[in-house]
């Protein structure tokens, strides 16, 4: 009989722990969780604020009670582990509710405590009663003594724009407060894409009334935190503050045995979740595993966190399994749409002094005549068609065009392959040609040099180099819609019989609304003897987007 001790009961711990029940049936597991609750769903925490979950019991997925009805696993809350002494295999445990410290000794033992929430030292902090974090139930239940206890909050106010900032943000407007604004100092949103994908998420926010400030740090906590003095000197005024501006992982006591920390600040692990001790294994977010390409990473997502649950178990009773690398794949959902990404970013691969080439593909979530609206992908690969990286923007469902990208890239496919694919097509929830065929079609064309597409960022230096827009819109769409700062307006209905009025040797760039139509447009003119034509990818909306919403003061 194995004795089984798990450090942490979250997705990862609590996940190993039932896996490890369903292996053995003689083994004594053991979790030691430092917060009043184990296997409870943090992702939904956010949503308790709106109502969307109705009941604070619902957070809660399996109650101690039921971990040891169901599971036969030893739940432990309220204990922290204070220490570890591998040479006796051996946990120093904290009572949290009776001060009480005492050992324990294991067999094996699994490290998954999650990471914890930054609180930053910031003036008048500790003189604020109304300053919140979002990492376990407990904090929600703090939160609602608060309310209880003084009021139901206007203005809330979050500070750092991660994905739980976000959710926390959204769901306060749908709680019906007056004022919501997030306070981050990076300069953009959406860390996990590249500015051009990231600015539809920041119109989003800001149609749904979300204050955004970004570049923007807190210098100060005034009046008991009622005001917030931001590094610009604005004074904003403020309910209820979260502070969301990140998480660590603390290590030193695992630094403290000798365990190695890699560059990520996670517990380096193997293919099968052991550490450099024997019988201690990592996993989730304090684990530092590889990505596909095999470099190191530390990936705080429940997805990953729960496959090395089971990879540790697994490896405990000597069942042959491995953990394949870390894709990194996620996706927020905020006012009915989605944003989602997966690998790198051009932001990344530039950093890497890499070679690469990007193509953004618009296509309807479904019938546009059944009120389908676009989806956004943006897809980067080299020449040899190897995808480094996705990111989609678009009503909700967007997210799944990441999920496929995940399998063809795990598969190790090309962006060429994609054109091949055959979607489940039905009107009322895809079209039968979708984004990511139409990604796969637009690499192909432009490495065949077919078509030569052009960013809007590139619109600059082409305008200073003689190039023109060439809106193929109708009039109505421009009046309706808006229109480019600069462009010549044929309709695409028109384009043909006005082919003379063209000067051969000029040099245009086709555009329309979302890149369909240009995309027709470009062919026509170089099937028509124009040599210097190219096509504005996502042409007037993603121009219009990133020029208002790109960076946000």
């Amino acid at each position: 009989m194995k004795k089984i001790v798990i450090i942490g009961g979250g997705a990862g711990g609590a996940g190993a722990a039932a896996k490890l029940r369903r292996l053995d049936e003689s083994s004594e597991i053991k979790i030691y969780e430092s917060c009043s609750y184990a296997s409870y769903s943090n992702c939904g925490l956010p949503y308790y604020f709106s109502g969307k979950i109705k009941t604070f019991e619902a957070l809660i997925l399996n109650p101690v009670s039921v971990l040891k009805a169901n599971y036969n696993i030893d739940t432990f809350v309220n204990h922290q582990v204070l220490e570890i002494k591998n040479d006796d295999k051996k946990v120093v445990v904290k009572n949290l509710k009776t001060q009480e410290i005492f050992e324990d000794n294991y067999d094996e033992l699994i490290i998954a405590p999650g990471v914890f929430a930054n609180k930053p030292n910031i003036p008048g902090i500790d003189e604020s009663n109304n300053i919140f974090v979002l990492k376990n139930p407990d904090d929600v239940k703090e939160f609602d003594a608060f309310v209880a206890d003084n009021f139901e909050p206007k203005n809330v106010v979050v500070i750092g724009g991660g994905f739980i900032g976000l959710e926390i943000a959204e769901n306060f407007i749908h709680r019906g407060v007056e004022s919501v604004t997030i306070v981050d100092g990076a300069d953009q949103l959406f860390a996990t894409c590249d500015k051009d994908i990231a600015a539809f998420g920041h119109r989003l926010l800001i149609e749904n009334n979300i204050k955004l400030k970004l570049n923007t740090k807190v210098k100060a906590f005034k009046n008991q935190g009622k005001e917030i003095e931001l590094d610009n000197g604005e004074i904003i005024k403020s309910d209820v503050t979260f502070l969301t501006i990140g998480v660590e992982t603390k290590t030193e006591m695992y630094e403290n045995i000798g365990l190695k920390i890699g560059k990520t600040k996670g517990i380096i692990v193997d293919e099968k979740q052991r550490t450099n001790i024997e019988n201690i294994y990592a996993v989730g977010d304090v684990a530092e595993t590889f990505d596909l390409d095999k470099k190191p990473v530390r990936v705080a997502l429940a997805a990953p966190a729960s496959r090395q649950a089971v990879v540790a178990a697994n490896t405990i009773y000597g069942i042959e399994d491995t953990y394949k690398g870390s894709q990194g794949t996620n996706a927020i959902t905020l006012f009915d749409h989605s944003i989602a990404s997966i690998g790198k970013t051009e932001k990344q691969l530039k950093a890497d002094g890499v070679e690469y080439h990007k193509v953004i593909s618009t296509k309807p979530q479904k019938l546009a005549l059944l009120g389908g609206t676009y989806i956004w992908l943006k897809v980067l690969y080299d020449k040899s068609g190897h995808i480094f990286g996705a990111q989609a923007f678009g009503p909700s469902g967007a997210e799944k065009k990441i999920s496929y990208m995940a399998i063809v890239m795990y598969a190790k496919q090309t962006i060429f392959d994609m054109v091949e694919y055959q979607v489940a097509y039905n009107p009322l929830i895809d079209v039968s040609f979708d984004a990511m065929n139409m990604a796969g079609r637009m690499a192909r064309l432009e490495l065949s040099k077919q078509v030569e597409n052009v960013c809007f960022e590139e619109l600059e230096q082409h305008f200073k180099d003689g190039w023109q827009i060439i809106d193929v819109r109708n009039p109505g769409e421009l009046k309706n819609v808006g229109e480019f700062d600069n462009a010549i307006n044929i309709p695409w209905s028109k384009l043909r019989e006005n082919l003379d009025n063209l000067d051969k040797n000029g040099k245009y760039i086709m555009a329309c609304r979302v890149g369909m139509r240009s995309y027709n447009a470009t062919m026509l003119l170089k099937n028509s003897g124009f040599e210097n034509v190219k096509n504005l990818m996502g042409s007037y909306d993603i121009w219009y987007t990133n020029k208002h919403f790109r960076d946000i003061k």
